[in-house]
């Protein structure tokens, strides 16, 4: 009858010290599993809301007291503006149109007493770029001419200059067409983008010359913040007060921003939730697939000498072990995730966070390790003293 021995016999030692399987197998193992969550993802992504942009320079730019250039941008400058919009509550993505009428008033009464305020209008086109590849745009266009005096018609015969955000990938002086016009890339922006609506800064001719339409209503006016108070006292004179607001440009772009963080967070959670549903099925598969070498060095094991409790203390350790070695494996997909979206949506910006790392990094350590644990108890419980034997 064999004597009890220690635990660290031989082979337990070599399980010990080189786990059962290296860091490189267990990733070669998991490659599909993290490879199916990412392809979930990307189908999410392109499901969630693809309207969000943030267009804060754009509107800043409008707000100069001097007519719309877009070399301005190349330049550098940037300034703050107040917005003059239908509703406290007005984003990008509804019909938040002012008074056209009013407003020229507004401006008229504004220019004489030296404060300039630009109309602008938005509109979704959309954006085909010179390699024949689309992509959906939001289009803000400013109005040149400040003091709203009637305007000659637009010349569509000369090329339409337009300024476009960096995420398209165009360069300038490119044509491109948008909604099927031709136009060239006078200046590229930057961070005028998001939820794969690429930021479009022109003139109010230009847009007419792609719309058809010369007297779109303006969705509404920008100017300088430093005269918010004498505006909205003019805006009492033209009987607008009660159908605009004045917020400032953060307002604007943060109501937009928090519209559609709402409007994604359920998407983003079901895809945090199938993502780790499917690593840690991953993971059981994976330990159940091991089931066989358990079997094995647990027979050896016993055959040795060593008593159940003794092998499940050794099991114990091995769990801890491959925990620390899932809570490693489990900050990639914490990290890389977030990379992806950001790549797969444009303007998409999702940071990782030490909270996403932490909750990636226990979840893989717990699965990891109780599906190892579980597995060799069960390989143990139901063992016969003449398998152990074998």
């Amino acid at each position: 009858m064999p004597t009890q021995q220690s635990i660290l016999t031989p082979p337990v030692y070599d399980q010990i010290t080189t786990g059962i399987i290296s860091v490189e197998s267990l990733l070669r193992d998991l490659a599909p599993f993290v490879t199916a969550a990412l392809i979930l993802l990307f189908i999410i992504s392109k499901l969630a809301a693809r309207h969000h942009v943030r267009l804060r320079s754009a509107l800043d730019l409008a707000a100069k007291p001097y007519r719309y250039d877009p070399s301005d941008l190349r330049r550098g400058r940037e300034s703050h503006a107040s917005v003059i919009v239908q509703n406290q509550e007005a984003m990008f993505m509804n019909q938040s149109f002012v008074d056209g009428k009013k407003l020229d008033w507004l401006i008229r009464l504004a220019a004489k007493k030296g404060i300039a305020i630009s109309k602008f209008q938005t509109s979704f086109m959309n954006l085909e770029d010179s390699h024949g590849h689309d992509n959906s745009a939001l289009v803000i266009a400013v109005q040149g001419n400040t003091e709203g005096a009637p305007k000659s018609p637009p010349d569509c015969t000369q090329p339409l200059l337009v300024t476009v955000d960096q995420a398209a990938n165009t360069a300038t002086g490119e044509r491109i067409k948008l909604n099927g016009v031709e136009a060239v890339v006078e200046a590229i922006d930057h961070n005028n983008s998001s939820m794969n609506r690429i930021g479009v800064l022109m003139s109010q001719d230009a847009l007419a010359c792609i719309t058809g339409i010369g007297d779109l209503p303006p969705y509404g006016a920008v100017f300088s913040p430093r005269y918010s108070d004498r505006v909205r006292d003019l805006m009492l004179q033209v009987d607008l007060s009660g159908q605009a607001v004045i917020v400032d440009a953060n307002q604007l772009t943060q109501m937009n921003d928090s519209f559609w963080a709402k409007n994604a967070a359920a998407i983003f959670l079901i895809a945090k939730i199938l993502t780790a549903l499917g690593l840690g099925l991953g993971a059981i598969g994976l330990k159940q697939s091991q089931l066989h070498q358990y079997h094995s060095e647990i027979s050896s094991m016993m055959a040795d000498g060593n008593n159940a409790n003794a092998i499940a203390a050794v099991e114990s350790f091995r769990a801890l072990s491959e925990s620390l070695r899932g809570a490693v494996l489990g900050t990639v997909p914490a990290v890389l995730l977030p990379v992806f979206f950001n790549m797969a949506v444009i303007g998409l910006d999702v940071e990782t966070g030490l909270r996403n790392i932490t909750l990636a990094t226990m979840f893989m350590a717990i699965a990891n390790g109780m599906a190892g644990y579980l597995g060799s108890l069960k390989v143990l419980k139901d063992m016969t003293p003449a398998e152990a034997m074998r």
